[in-house]
């Protein structure tokens, strides 16, 4: 019968060494039921990782880089079939994001387990995600065409589109560009009335209007990472412009209040893009436009370039509140950048919000070289991606970083290649 021991013990053949050796193995079995664990299990474990590694990367060379031959990538997902549930979970949680469509055609089983929101919220949860910023674009100098790919089906697929704008990744770990598919025709972002946010592995945008057009729509898009498709969600209730918007990260509802309306600007309301529903809220108390929204715990907070007195909407009570003198009068709610649990303006350096004090306090300086910010940024890590204006009134991307400290420094400019667009619109972090 096979044994197994701890440290170089021989084997002894007196009786005596023997019951001896079997009191400790009584002791070492003892203890590995305490600890719920055996060196069979341990190796068949590390075992398990190994194999469970060796195959991720050989899904990530095949699907990135088609190194593999199809009889090989088919041997491959047998031997990860052949594994229990919770492993083969875990094999797909590693695979990049830019697989994900390609997982969902292996079989129905992936295609459930990786279309389902639950699993990039465990990519999260369990630090396999892979933190981007996707950065909104309009089209000058006339129409780009950008040829659709395979994988892109639904109501906007066509051979060939025209957008008035494009949405750019970028990876800043890899320091990586590259374009999503083409925005669907005949839709347009406005900076100051239009919005976007991602939620889960989708990008979701608001308050959009007709391409051609200064008509407003009630249309919703959907860009689905895992699928590379656009989608089309639910009509807003009401159209907006200029209101304000973030996502809750308690529940992943996303909330919006204020902005201009026919009806009022005091109409709030959530939309859960899970189940692509809308739920109308209390109003505000004051009319509030060309505001901007952000979460700090369970409450939404909304600022407005014309208003000091800003909005909160508590989601448990489901209440409003007013808070007094909180915003300065005249600034741009779209240069403030909420992160790592404060609040911060750029303009003319940097300014944190005190929630105790209730005041704006200056944590940093911008380069010589950086004249102002024009379309805000994003927090990015311990960071914030921020777009501005350089001397030379020319766009320029830049990484500023938050110290131990609470200090907000500089920390470089961000090179891109020239084939990437001016004038961003917009810019939104997304974990998938």
């Amino acid at each position: 019968m096979e044994e197994w021991r701890f440290g170089n013990m021989e084997k002894c053949r007196s009786r005596n060494m023997e019951e001896g050796r079997e009191k400790v193995n009584e002791q070492q079995s003892s203890k590995r039921l305490r600890l719920n664990t055996s060196p069979r299990r341990e190796l068949r474990l590390n075992a398990n990782e190994q194999r469970s590694n060796k195959l991720q990367i050989s899904l990530n060379n095949y699907f990135l880089t088609h190194e593999l031959n199809n009889h090989k990538v088919a041997a491959v997902i047998k031997l990860i079939n052949e594994f229990p549930e919770e492993v083969v979970r875990e094999i797909l949680l590693r695979v990049t994001y830019k697989s994900h469509y390609k997982l969902m055609s292996v079989c129905k089983s992936w295609n459930a387990m990786v279309d389902n929101h639950t699993f990039y919220q465990d990519r999260i949860r369990f630090g396999r995600y892979e933190e981007l910023i996707c950065l909104i674009q309009r089209l000058d100098g006339g129409w780009a065409h950008h040829k659709l790919g395979q994988s892109e089906a639904g109501p906007f697929s066509t051979q060939y589109c025209k957008p008035s704008q494009v949405v750019t990744i970028y990876d800043p770990v890899h320091d990586k560009w590259e374009a999503a598919p083409s925005f669907p025709t005949g839709y347009r972002f406005e900076h100051t009335d239009s919005c976007c946010v991602s939620i889960n592995h989708k990008l979701v945008f608001f308050g959009l209007y007709k391409q051609d057009t200064d008509k407003p729509t009630h249309v919703v898009l959907v860009y689905d990472f895992s699928s590379s498709i656009w989608k089309q969600g639910s009509d807003m209730p009401v159209f907006h412009s200029a209101f304000a918007c973030a996502v809750s990260p308690h529940d992943g509802l996303i909330y919006i209040a204020g902005g201009y309306h026919r009806d009022g600007r005091k109409n709030t309301m959530f939309y859960n893009v899970e189940k692509d529903k809308w739920e109308i809220l209390p109003k505000m108390q004051q009319n509030i436009t060309r505001c901007q929204g952000f979460f700090n715990h369970d409450k939404f907070y909304v600022i407005s370039h014309y208003n000091s007195d800003i909005e909160i909407f508590d989601t448990n009570k489901r209440l409003w509140t007013t808070l007094k003198n909180m915003w300065i009068s005249g600034w741009h709610p779209d240069h403030c950048v909420a992160g790592f649990g404060g609040l911060y303006y750029f303009q003319n350096g940097v300014k944190e919000y005190d929630w105790k004090e209730n005041v704006w306090r200056k944590i940093g300086h911008f380069p010589s070289m950086f004249e102002y910010v024009s379309f805000g940024g994003t927090a990015w890590q311990d960071k914030i991606f921020l777009i501005g204006i350089d001397s030379k009134d020319q766009e320029r991307f830049s990484m500023f970083q938050l110290l131990k400290s609470g200090t907000m420094i500089f920390e470089r400019w961000i090179q891109r290649p020239i084939d990437i667009y001016d004038h961003v619109l917009a810019a939104v972090n997304v974990k998938v």
